[in-house]
């Protein structure tokens, strides 16, 4: 879903870099949650705990994007390829979830399906549908729905997912990205794809009342978490587990916020070259977003595993995953230069797009 808008005759170079930072804290995120055990400062711990939620937010955000992009320039003949790539990736999602229970991928295919009867729908439609979501999900927690059946928290593992209830309960309602609410940020992202793509629109501005909204909410949660009884606590609170309001608020503006700023970024010339090599690596590796997240499971996490002995994996201090994550992202981003330097797309989009042109 990278094509470029109607109307402009080159291709929004703010959205393969929100694309490039969505990979990377995905990457640090759950490098983190696999590979770190305990050890390191407690500010590195807060600086990951900051991009947990936020990150994957604007990879869906990114998405309802990408689908409002296409279908501007497809019109209804786009409905068949969503659909289709959607399939494509819950399939492959389901795969990669044997060896990563906190697959993204899945989700993200089941999203595709679901937009497809919205799209063409007013942007009040889309963002009332994705408010319902936001307060449907404290609802049901409230009318008695268990959050915590299949979950493990003090291992953070999500047990039971091959059986019917709680394969079902994880894509809809409790899972690491549950479709109450989190399909909520593909909406948005569907919602405002025309503004964010219209040069006429001060995408500084959008970035900053985003970005205020996100901090008013940072600031309110504890205030609220602390003046409720405890059990209605993590549901006020910004944590992504359980996506309660605040987080769902502060995470889609925050997403929101960084891309609207990537967008104004990109549309600006690099005056210093060192900036400008940067920001074409970044570049190129949001052009091959969904093969790099592919790869940082499949080249990254399960090697890790598959070379320690230790059961829970191999527990390395934040330090020393921070520095892992830091030469992955090197690596992998000099590499998907590389690639595209050469006019091609990534891997992983390529057998998509032949799958669903």
């Amino acid at each position: 879903m990278q094509e470029p808008a109607a109307g402009t005759s080159r291709r929004e170079t703010g959205l393969d870099l929100a694309r490039g930072l969505a990979v990377a804290g995905m990457a640090i995120v759950n490098f983190d949650l696999a590979l770190a055990g305990d050890g390191g400062p407690s500010w590195l711990a807060t600086l990951v705990e900051s991009v947990q939620g936020r990150a994957s937010a604007l990879f869906v955000v990114l998405a309802g994007v990408g689908i409002g992009i296409l279908s501007q320039r497809r019109g209804t003949t786009a409905r068949s390829t969503i659909a289709r790539r959607g399939i494509a990736l819950f399939v492959g999602g389901l795969a990669l979830l044997a060896v990563w229970p906190a697959d993204i991928l899945h989700f993200y295919g089941l999203w595709f399906v679901l937009v497809v009867p919205l799209l063409g729908r007013s942007r009040r439609t889309l963002l009332a549908l994705a408010a319902f979501l936001v307060a449907l999900f404290p609802a049901l927690v409230l009318l008695g729905v268990d959050y915590e059946r299949h979950w493990d928290f003090e291992a953070l593992e999500y047990e039971g997912v091959l059986t019917a209830d709680g394969f079902v309960r994880h894509l809809t309602f409790n899972g690491f990205h549950p479709t109450i609410p989190w399909f909520a940020y593909l909406l948005a992202g569907l919602a405002l794809s025309d503004l964010l793509t219209d040069r006429r629109v001060s995408v500084l501005a959008l970035a900053a009342l985003t970005g205020a909204i996100a901090m008013a909410t940072e600031w309110l949660s504890p205030r609220l978490v602390a003046s409720v009884v405890p059990e209605a606590g993590p549901l006020l609170d910004t944590s992504s587990i359980p996506p309660g309001p605040p987080y769902v608020i502060a995470g889609g503006a925050t997403a929101i916020s960084v891309l609207a700023l990537c967008i104004h970024i990109g549309r600006r010339p690099r005056r210093w070259r060192v900036l400008r090599a940067v920001e074409e690596c970044v570049c190129a590796a949001g052009r091959c977003a969904l093969s790099l997240y592919v790869l940082h499971v499949l080249v990254g996490i399960v090697p890790a595993y598959a070379l320690t002995d230790e059961a829970r994996g191999p527990e390395l201090s934040r330090p020393q995953v921070t520095l892992f994550w830091l030469a992955w992202c090197a690596v992998f981003f000099t590499a998907a230069w590389a690639w595209t330097a050469r006019g091609r797309t990534g891997p992983f989009e390529a057998a998509l797009r032949r799958v669903a042109p």
